[in-house]
């Protein structure tokens, strides 16, 4: 890079990092307290984000909006569900906690033959079993044990963004049912729940309590998909929109990005190499420029692979510390590997 563009880069980071000190000031003046963090975690899919969402699809939850939500809900949906009233079933429930044979979030009426299925994933995986997936579990027993037919069963997969699908087994383990693949459809929180939610705060202007509940629900989804703050996102386009040079800055940013990163990845491992070498360990085993180039430049798969390297102490124990995909730290000694010298370092 030539030195002006060196600089054109150092005086757009510097905007960027006003901006951002800006929107940290706005973010410490804005109200932090959360009814829904304050009582469980706020990923908990099953006793926070599934109870919710049911219990005010629920008619007969004490909100006294009767089926409005549930509604509104169907409509974000496109879905064709019909229902009684008399004869709806909600799970979980605003008086029964409990699911419906493990399904998530269930909408059924069985005089009218029609059901909802919705599968919420925030981080859990889907849970097959050895001959049938998880989907397909739940569809079998709608149809078999309901007695629902499969065309008047619709089934959404529900995750925070829409960018993950249920895996395949998940819906064709056991093969009985092809059809499950083209009728699950995704949905996340990111925007048929936001939606959902806006909506629903809406409606519910003139009754503070459901109106605010809804509101810090709102804020809840806006944390988990990482959209609290959209003015520092709209903010930042602006600064660098403003002049050529900071977008041309920006753009040359953009198109050396994975170099940049390729090259803070191999410094961060080249540092930490020196720092245990430093503290009288010696590192057996770095991270291969392979590993590095696959993250970086590689595919989605090829992404994946977990950052490994091994180093041993004095008494020749070997640790080795590791990073996978989703940013999880771990760190351990392998026994196999090891086996008769932490006996004899407990000896000495």
């Amino acid at each position: 890079m030539k030195m002006d563009s060196l600089n054109n880069i150092k005086y757009l980071l510097q905007k960027i990092s006003l901006v951002h000190d800006k929107a940290e000031v706005r973010r410490s003046q804005e109200e932090s307290f959360n009814v829904f963090t304050a009582l469980l975690q706020y990923d908990d899919e099953v006793n926070l984000h599934s109870r919710f969402i049911s219990t005010m699809l629920d008619p007969e939850c004490p909100h006294k909006f009767k089926d409005v939500f549930l509604k509104m809900f169907l409509n974000v949906l496109g879905s064709e569900f019909e229902y009684n009233l008399n004869n709806l079933l909600v799970k979980p429930s605003s008086t029964d906690r409990t699911e419906y044979k493990e399904i998530d979030i269930l909408l059924m009426d069985r005089h009218k033959g029609n059901a909802i299925i919705v599968e919420n994933k925030i981080k859990a995986k889907d849970s097959n079993h050895a001959d049938e997936g998880q989907l397909e579990r739940y569809y079998r027993r709608l149809i078999d044990e309901d007695h629902i037919s499969p065309k008047n069963i619709e089934v959404y997969y529900l995750r925070p963004h829409r960018n993950t699908q249920p895996s395949l087994d998940s819906i064709s383990k056991s093969g009985r049912f092809p059809e499950l693949k083209d009728k699950v459809k995704l949905i996340s929180y990111e925007d048929e729940i936001s939606k959902w939610v806006e909506i629903c705060i809406k409606e519910s202007a003139s009754t503070p309590y459901v109106r605010e509940t809804f509101s810090q629900y709102l804020k809840l989804i806006k944390m988990m998909t990482n959209e609290s703050d959209i003015q520092e996102r709209l903010d930042i386009i602006e600064t660098i929109s403003k002049s050529n040079d900071t977008l041309e800055s920006a753009k040359l940013l953009f198109d050396n990005f994975c170099h940049i990163q390729w090259h803070t990845i191999a410094s961060f491992l080249d540092d930490m190499y020196a720092e245990l070498e430093n503290r009288g360990y010696k590192v057996t085993d770095k991270v291969q420029l392979k590993t590095i180039n696959n993250i970086v430049f590689g595919g989605i798969q090829k992404r994946k692979e977990p950052i490994l390297f091994s180093f041993c102490d004095k008494n020749k124990i070997e640790y080795t510390i590791g990073s996978d995909c989703d940013d999880v730290l771990y760190f351990g000694i392998h026994p196999d590997d090891n086996k008769g010298k932490i006996k004899s370092l407990k000896q000495t």
